[in-house]
This record gives C-alpha cells, structure tokens and sequence, in this order.
C-alpha cells in the first residue's frame, strides 16, 4: 500500500539495488521488491542496471521490473537495445513482450522487418505465440515463412533430395567441412556449433536449407557476437558459457576467451552465424545427398 513505510522501504531497496558491494542476489532481490508498484519512476535507474559490467541475476532482475511498466515504451527499448542483449537476457526479453496484444505486435513487426531472427525465439514462446491472442494467426504466418536471401541456390540444389546418397561418402565430406565445428552424436569433429546428431529426425529439405543458408534460422545460443573491452581490444565468437560475473566466447579455431563482466566495454550481436554461407561452393549436389545419408544414420 501507499504510505510512509512503502516509501522507506523503496528508498532502502534502490539503494541496495546500486550498491556493487552487495551480493548479487541481494541487489536482485532489492530489484524485484520494486517491481511491487509501479517502477516508471526508476526508469533511468534500471535501464543502467542492464549493463555486461553487471551481474547476470541483476540484469535480469532490472529487465523483469522495467517490463512492469504499463505500455509499449519499454518494449520498444529492449528492441533499440536488441544487439546488446545476451541471450539469457533476450529469453527474458523475448518472455515480456508475449504479455500483452500491444506488445507481441511490435516483437512480431521487427521479425517482419529481420531486425529479430526467429531463431531466438525458444519453443515454448514460439508455440505461445502462435497459439492465442490477436495475432496469432500473424505469428504462424511469419515463423514459418521461408527468407528469399538465397532462394536460387536452395531452388537449384533440390534435385539432391531425390539423389541416393552414399553415407560412406557422406561421411567424407562431414570430416571436409563439418568437423571443424560440429560432432555427430557427441563424436568425431569438435563441440563448437549445435551438435548434427540431432538432425536425425529432420526433414531432408530442412537440413539442406539449413546448410545453404545458416543465417536463416541461427540455432539458440549460436548467434556470433563482438566484445569490446575496455583496453580497446575486440574479441568475436559465441558466447559459450555466461556467469553473474563473466562470460566465455569460443571462436571458430577453437580458442576460448575468458571475458570479466567489469573489463567489457560493450556487447553486440552479430546478427549472423558463424557457419559459412557459401558451402555450395564446396558441397556440389551428389556430396549433398551423401551428406545427408551420413546424418540420417545418425541415432
């Protein structure tokens, strides 16, 4: 309730909420305490929080409360803010826009635009989405249309569908462009892009459009991004692992950079796959058909 108490005790919970000296679960907790009342006072405050210099449970926290704020502004921040959102905190982004009618519109108009990759969107909010409210039949519409970018050479390489593929071979060529990043069922190759063994159950054309065109919907996790650090050092790759005090980015040649929260200096998304987008040029139809009989044997 409204009152003299309430207001101390806000006033103690901003405090506690700004003060690095503090665990972060006490600062997250302070954060969460002031998403109790309307928080559209404390706007400038809780947007700072949002920062790679700050503990993960603390950015989350100030994301959640700022989205308590009536209306659509917010949700227009956290999109001009998209390409500095790590990906737990784009899930969490992602989670305040499905709240409202209003503000599914304007998630959905920035996946119209390509602003958004669908890729970002996990399964149970893809399902949400399209499943109620007043756009659900724009959001079936658009998380299934299909990105024209590289329409010709997916429409050129179907014939490989209806090729016999040998996975011999197809094996071949996995170890040739593959293994670099991939493994197959936890094996062979190296653990750096979504593993292939889970392509077994796939669709044909699915995998092969996935090959042609890996910007077209970068799996959960795999989006590359650009660190720079406060010395002016830029380091790129995907971000492998993500603490309340650090992050990890793993490049395509193996190399792992361990990156403190308090030495980042800014935190973009790429928007792009690390997987090349020119494979057609190594991968001629009859090695696709064999690729993708190597992969279907994969259990």
């Amino acid at each position: 309730p409204e009152g003299a108490q309430t207001n101390v005790a806000m006033s103690k919970a901003i405090k506690m909420a700004g003060d690095a000296h503090l665990s972060q679960e006490l600062r997250a907790g302070a954060i969460n305490f002031m998403a109790l009342r309307n928080p559209q006072q404390y706007e400038l405050f809780l947007k700072k929080l949002i920062s790679p210099q700050n503990p993960l449970p603390v950015q989350l926290a100030a994301l959640r409360t700022l989205s308590v704020i009536p209306g659509e502004n917010i949700s227009k921040y956290f999109l001009e803010q998209w390409t500095t959102l790590t990906p737990e905190l784009r899930n969490e982004a992602i989670n305040t826009f499905l709240t409202t009618d209003q503000r599914i519109k304007l998630f959905l108009d920035k996946i119209e635009s390509g602003a958004i990759n669908p890729g970002a969107i996990s399964w149970p909010q893809s399902v949400q989405i399209r499943s109620s409210g007043e756009y659900r039949d724009r959001a079936r519409s658009l998380l299934a249309a299909q990105d024209d970018k590289r329409k010709d050479v997916i429409d050129d390489y179907q014939v490989s569908l209806n090729m016999k593929g040998n996975p011999a071979k197809g094996m071949t060529v996995y170890a040739m462009n593959c293994a670099i990043c991939h493994q197959v069922g936890g094996k062979m190759g190296r653990s750096f892009g979504p593993d292939l063994g889970t392509l077994h159950g796939w669709a044909p054309a699915d995998i092969m459009t996935n090959i042609l065109d890996p910007n077209r919907s970068i799996a959960h996790g795999y989006d590359m991004w650009v660190v720079k650090l406060n010395n002016g050092k830029e380091v790129q790759g995907i971000i492998s692992t993500e603490s309340s005090t650090a992050l990890t980015l793993s490049n395509t040649e193996g190399v792992e950079t361990n990156i403190a929260r308090q030495d980042i200096s800014s935190l973009t998304a790429l928007g792009m796959s690390a997987m090349p987008a020119d494979l057609e040029n190594k991968i001629d139809k009859q090695q696709m058909a064999d690729l993708q009989a190597f992969l279907k044997q994969i259990e």
